[in-house]
């Protein structure tokens, strides 16, 4: 994740825009409410997909060692979810993509989603 400190400075400096640190955290939160619902809809797309991909990378934030998952769905239109957690829990796949989901999955590793 990037730190927010040097953001304002490079706003200043490369647009002549001024922008507090706290207007730039409330500025993404503000980004993480208004899209909640197409995120929601993304995740639903990938649930309904008869085939999905997965795969997760290691992701350091604040220090903590966590994962970010990627779930792609295929049909009928390419659509990825993403989501950051601190387990590389087997578990999590199926709480992303549900206890019905019917499609096939496709990863890296090997899932088990029942």
């Amino acid at each position: 994740m990037m730190q927010v400190r040097p953001i304002p400075e490079c706003l200043q400096t490369v647009h002549n825009l001024e922008l507090s640190i706290g207007g730039i955290v409330e500025l993404t939160h503000t980004v993480r409410r208004e899209l909640q619902p197409e995120m929601h809809t993304l995740l639903w797309d990938v649930r309904g997909s008869a085939v999905t991909h997965g795969d997760e990378t290691g992701w350091r934030e604040n220090g903590q060692n966590g994962y970010v998952r990627g779930f792609l769905g295929v049909a009928p239109q390419p659509v990825n979810h993403f989501v950051y957690l601190q387990s590389r829990a087997s578990h999590i796949p199926q709480g992303v993509l549900g206890l019905h989901f019917c499609g096939q999955t496709c990863a890296a590793a090997c899932w088990r989603l029942g």
